[in-house]
């Protein structure tokens, strides 16, 4: 089912403007640029859970979530121990080998994003509905009906290991479709990061006052190319990215790390999950990476995005706004 715009703006902030069809002004990119978009296909959709106890979930249900789908999936399939998946000639019809081992074998990240906003309170108390939303990426939008079966058993088996049992109430399709990016001119930009997000530099994450636009371009240059490579069937011949910025400075950082740890039940120990929040803006030649950012207001980036980290959305300044057409 096709949300209005306003929905599609909640869900993926930009998508309003930069989906298929509503009058949207094609961008100044070449044929070969503009290939890349058409063929990064993506699904998204939300599901409506309603806890059925009361139970502790912590912030961020991401990490439950993921971990209840990986679950079942495998059990549905063959419950054989994922690192047995590179031998097992049932890979190609596989749901939990393609969303789930090919990250395991360190051969791509995982084409998935699990979207559950942040919740003020840790606990869920009985008949307290919840929602999350996933986005497909590539070949995987062909699993959704896979996954929409496979969370009917999530709820039935409940999360964190079957401490939470939930009902499943609906589900629905609010996008399915590829990005066709609108002409955007800006000088200035601002990324508001809504859920931990984690870039490494020099084998450390990126603190306070540390974070800068060639960073962040590397990090989502690096998560789109391997996404389409890996999912979408593209080579490396089909990638044209704009250069590495240069003249792109930060003018104002209010970003701030948040602490995050999250308990494992597979690996039976806590996880950092902490990162950057808050907002930051960068001033300079930013109109060629602005199709590239606008996909990763969905894709999300830096590490942990399948757990719905690195969650932001880009707000080009009012002055900038100008047609390239006009």
């Amino acid at each position: 089912m096709m949300r209005p715009d306003s929905a599609l703006a909640e869900t993926a902030p930009g998508l309003a403007r930069l989906g298929k069809g509503g009058g949207a002004h094609p961008t100044a990119l070449t044929a070969q640029e503009a290939a890349f978009f058409t063929r990064f296909p993506f699904l998204i959709a939300r599901f409506v859970f309603q806890a059925q106890r009361a139970g502790r979930l912590g912030p961020y249900l991401g990490p439950a979530i993921r971990g209840a789908l990986g679950e079942v999936l495998l059990a549905q399939q063959c419950g054989v121990d994922p690192l047995s998946c590179g031998i097992c000639e049932e890979i190609p019809y596989c749901a939990f080998r393609c969303l789930f081992a090919d990250e395991s074998l360190d051969q791509g990240p995982a084409p998935f994003v699990i979207d559950a906003p942040p919740r003020q309170s840790p606990t869920l108390d009985a008949g307290t509905t919840f929602s999350f939303r996933v986005s497909l990426f590539g070949q995987s939008v062909a699993l959704f009906p896979a996954i929409l079966r496979a969370f009917g058993e999530v709820a039935v088996r409940g999360l964190q290991k079957g401490k939470l049992p939930c009902r499943f109430l609906h589900a629905e399709e609010i996008y399915q479709g590829t990005l066709t990016p609108v002409a955007e001119l800006g000088s200035s930009i601002t990324f508001e990061f809504l859920t931990p997000m984690r870039i490494k530099a020099d084998s450390r994450f990126l603190g306070k006052g540390e974070l800068d636009f060639a960073s962040l371009w590397h990090r989502l240059r690096g998560r789109l190319k391997s996404i389409g490579e890996f999912h979408c069937g593209l080579r490396p011949g089909d990638f044209f990215f704009p250069s590495p910025p240069k003249n792109v400075a930060v003018v104002h950082d209010s970003l701030r790390w948040v602490h995050l740890e999250h308990y494992s039940f597979y690996q039976r120990q806590r996880n950092s999950l902490g990162g950057l929040m808050g907002t930051i803006t960068f001033a300079g030649e930013i109109g060629p990476y602005l199709p590239y950012l606008r996909l990763g207001e969905i894709t999300h980036v830096g590490s942990g995005c399948a757990y719905g980290l690195g969650k932001y959305k880009v707000i080009v300044t009012e002055d900038s706004n100008e047609r390239l057409d006009q």
